[in-house]
């Protein structure tokens, strides 16, 4: 996959056919702010990339990334999920087209919050429909070393620079942030902030100016996380900050 759209971005978006043609998701151009993709020295293919972790300790950085990293956000909808959700004892497709068996328990963070949105068990055609209306895009612009580590913040200009990429490329309406260590550690792009208030619960809220005006981030907690799973608390939240119908 070549990257002739972004000069910044690294990890390009996943675009749902829904979102492209501009229908979205109820009307609505939803932008999903993941934090970060993870790699390992041993998933690198490319030679210059396995030199590279050997002279840095083992770590990625900005400038490392290569046309082998672009699709690593599609692979993990349209490769790992859709295929996931189609058929749980299926095959998911590898980089290189090849199928493979895989663990799928990261998977579930993607099932849990369509289900947090859409405030129902979802059916497989409900679930390939939903991430066909919607973006999804990792804001860190390099792969991180491990979920439980401090994020690595040498390149905070270059991920700000390819977020208003996406953003003006994109055009979404509406933004969930999954997770607060971005917001927390002040990794996001200088914003104003402020708070939605549904029940007993006070949400977290940005506005980002880009080129089409101002576009607001709910910051949720990562679906990933227990305090992250729970419809009964998230689904109003969500219904409320993108004006969703019943």
């Amino acid at each position: 996959m070549e990257n002739k759209e972004y000069k910044y971005v690294k990890f390009l978006p996943w675009v749902g056919e829904y979102y492209k043609s501009g229908d979205g998701f109820q009307g609505k151009k939803i932008l999903i702010l993941g934090e970060s993709h993870y790699c390992k020295e041993d998933d690198n293919r490319t030679h210059e990339c396995k030199l590279y972790w050997k002279e840095n300790g083992g770590k990625c950085s900005y400038n490392c990334m290569n046309k082998d990293c672009y699709s690593m956000t599609e692979r993990l909808i349209k490769g790992e999920y859709l295929p996931f959700r189609e058929d749980r004892n299926a095959y998911i497709l590898d980089k290189e087209g090849k199928r493979q068996k895989k663990e799928t328990k990261h998977l579930q963070t993607l099932l849990c919050f369509e289900r947090n949105v859409l405030n129902k068990y979802t059916s497989r055609e409900e679930s390939i429909k939903f991430w066909h209306s919607i973006a999804f895009y990792n804001y860190m612009q390099h792969a991180q070393s491990g979920t439980q580590r401090p994020l690595e913040n040498s390149d905070k200009e270059n991920y700000e620079a390819a977020f208003n990429e996406v953003l003006n490329y994109l055009k979404p309406n509406y933004i969930i942030v999954w997770g607060k260590r971005l917001h927390n550690n002040n990794l996001l792009p200088d914003s104003e902030v402020s708070t939605i208030k549904v029940g007993k619960y006070e949400i977290p809220i940005r506005k980002f100016a880009v080129e089409y005006g101002v576009v607001q981030a709910l910051i949720v907690e990562h679906p990933c996380c227990p305090c992250g799973k729970s419809r009964k608390k998230w689904h109003p939240i969500l219904k409320e900050f993108l004006k969703l119908d019943e």
